[in-house]
């Protein structure tokens, strides 16, 4: 029975580390992509600083799953 319980525990914490994981990775991007595009703006470069804002709202988008959503909640819960 304490078996399974951890078990389960262990499965759950898997689950969010991976989750909590991916909304890193896509927060990196978002971030990178809005340097390139400053970056980009200030040498007049339009061009790639709209590139790197659409990459940058895709990024986004992809944030917005619920299950990244409820990972932000429950990190925020942590603070």
């Amino acid at each position: 029975m304490l078996e399974e319980i951890s078990n389960r525990i262990r499965e759950n914490l898997e689950v969010k580390d991976r989750i909590r994981e991916e909304g890193l990775k896509i927060s990196r991007e978002i971030v990178r992509e809005c340097r390139t595009a400053s970056f980009a703006l200030h040498g007049e470069d339009f061009e790639k600083a709209g590139n790197s804002i659409e990459a940058a709202g895709k990024a986004l988008k992809k944030s917005l799953r619920p299950d990244l959503r409820g990972m932000l909640t429950f990190t925020m819960q942590d603070l």
